[in-house]
């Protein structure tokens, strides 16, 4: 937290960053590996088609 500006700008950040690590956060020990390169593309497409949506 001490290299954050006020505890506001961490909140938001950690907030952030919650949601977006949750996409990629497959639980790789517990699948095959082709499962897990599949989970990995799905999140990167689901990735890509929200950061196209947010520039439109």
């Amino acid at each position: 937290m001490s290299h954050f500006e006020s505890t506001f700008h961490a909140q938001s950040f950690l907030l952030v960053h919650g949601q977006t690590a949750a996409i990629f956060r497959a639980k790789r020990h517990r699948i095959s590996a082709i499962s897990y390169r599949n989970a990995w593309a799905d999140a990167f497409s689901l990735w890509n088609e929200n950061a196209e949506e947010m520039t439109a």
